[in-house]
């Protein structure tokens, strides 16, 4: 395995402009005047193997930024790794065939990409109003709609899969055992497929970790308990080692972004980004009333919000120090309003505890 020096620099000198030929801006050019995954009259003479160049790079980043992730890499290379993965893999599906059956699998591996990248709005443009069409297994639509904040329908992912009992112990056991009585059928010359019949059963004992975990997970975020998002991470990188071991790939994908994206997020989460006793303890015993019931509006909306953008994390931190002043210079949407909440919810709670008494 490569050092964590000889990664840096392997995503280091693939991110460079010019790269192979300039391999991603060709790809991007092609997706630009694509139709249907079919190039007009008269386009330039683009590489035939100009798609497999491009998922071949794409995931290659990918697997290197996770990788960086997991050693502790610099996370600045790890986020040009993500950055370049989603492009390359996004120029692939954008225009392209849409008949292709994978292309639902690599739409999402490119949000999953965006998401890690910290460019979460391009993540759910790839995948807002998508869902319904796309040819994705249950976990991937699950982690999908995570991405795109869509609680209340991941919510009824999660309780229809766990009450359909297609992931109970009994279940899974009964499938094993069939698998079994398949395998002996092929031994004595039978038509009948084992290895398909485990890996169906296989499958389905890989669903229920994920799911589990994705519940765990949705419920250390209500909660504000880190150590839930801990155990759902565990319960993560069990499925990828299962999943890598029996060669399911797709799975092993899933798995293993699903365990970066959930600790991403707590970190960002307003749970992590705001002190229960306010910064430096200098907020009243009411801060953490008004902080509780704050978050827990926001997870409630229709598109629901975890966490605090990276514009917004430096600013937020200031917002509730009573003792500095700011002025928050952002574009359009880029989330000054949520940091004038944070102020007007510190001065609340400075004006209850200087006032309170007074019913203010």
């Amino acid at each position: 395995m490569a050092s964590v020096e000889g990664v840096e620099a392997r995503v280091r000198e693939a991110t460079t402009a010019g790269f192979r030929g300039q391999l991603l801006a060709r790809g991007e050019a092609r997706s630009k005047i694509w139709k249907d995954g079919r190039l007009p009259a008269g386009a330039p003479n683009f590489s035939t193997t100009l798609t497999h160049d491009l998922l071949s790079y794409g995931y290659t980043l990918l697997s290197d930024g996770l990788n960086l992730l997991e050693r502790g890499g610099a996370a600045g290379v790890a986020k040009e790794a993500f950055e370049g993965a989603a492009r390359a893999i996004e120029a692939v599906i954008h225009n392209g065939r849409p008949d292709r059956p994978e292309a639902g699998f690599h739409r999402f591996v490119a949000a999953s990409a965006y998401h890690l990248a910290q460019y979460s709005a391009c993540a759910f443009s790839l995948l807002n109003g998508r869902l319904q069409e796309a040819n994705l297994s249950s976990i991937e639509r699950a982690l999908s709609l995570l991405m795109i904040r869509d609680l209340d329908r991941l919510d009824e992912l999660i309780y229809t899969y766990k009450a359909s009992g297609r992931g109970a112990d009994e279940e899974i056991a009964e499938r094993v055992a069939a698998a079994f009585v398949v395998m002996d059928a092929d031994e004595l010359g039978g038509e009948l497929e084992s290895d398909g019949a485990l890996a169906d059963a296989l499958m389905v004992a890989l669903e229920d970790v994920f799911f589990s975990a994705l519940a765990e997970a949705m419920l250390g975020f209500e909660q504000g308990e880190g150590s839930l998002i801990e155990g759902a991470q565990r319960q993560f990188d069990i499925g990828a080692e299962v999943a890598g071991e029996a060669g399911m790939v797709p799975c092993w994908w899933a798995c293993r972004l699903a365990r970066f994206l959930i600790g991403d997020l707590w970190r960002a989460s307003f749970h992590a980004q705001l002190p229960p006793d306010g910064l430096h303890g200098k907020l009243s015993s009411k801060w953490q009333d008004l902080r509780d019931l704050f978050i827990a509006s926001l997870l409630k909306r229709s598109r629901s919000e975890i966490e605090l953008w990276p514009s917004q994390i430096n600013a937020a931190a200031r917002a509730l120090d009573l003792d500095d002043n700011m002025v928050v210079s952002l574009p359009t949407s880029a989330g000054k309003t949520r940091i004038a909440e944070l102020a007007i919810l510190s001065c609340l709670s400075v004006a209850w505890r200087d006032y309170g008494h007074k019913r203010l």
